[in-house]
């Protein structure tokens, strides 16, 4: 018997499909739903100017309140839904986001 289902989030339009085929089959199942909002953080390099790490900084606080916006509409809709279920959100490099999603899915 299946008792958890995760499903890979991004923020994009897609997560309306992935959540319409997730969630009837958490339903069907009366399974908890995890979704795995993933949140690809840019990819940085050293820098040595002092004015440049400024404008790293300002590159990942804009990152991560998009990220953040996006966290909150999946919570408000997950909130919908009929089966216990809970949202993560995974701030990864674009490297290792195939790593953690299958750790998670773990």
């Amino acid at each position: 018997m299946i008792k958890d289902i995760v499903v890979h989030l991004t923020g994009s339009t897609e997560d309306r499909v992935r959540l319409a085929f997730a969630g009837p089959i958490a339903e069907l199942f009366d399974a908890h739903l995890t979704g795995l909002q993933v949140h690809t953080l840019p990819e940085l390099i050293a820098i040595s100017d002092p004015a440049a790490s400024g404008y790293l900084q300002t590159l990942l606080a804009e990152s991560h309140e998009r990220a953040q916006k996006i966290t909150d509409a999946l919570t408000k809709q997950f909130a919908g839904m009929r089966v216990a279920n809970e949202v993560r959100r995974l701030d990864v490099y674009p490297s290792s986001v195939g790593n953690t999603l299958a750790s998670e899915a773990r």
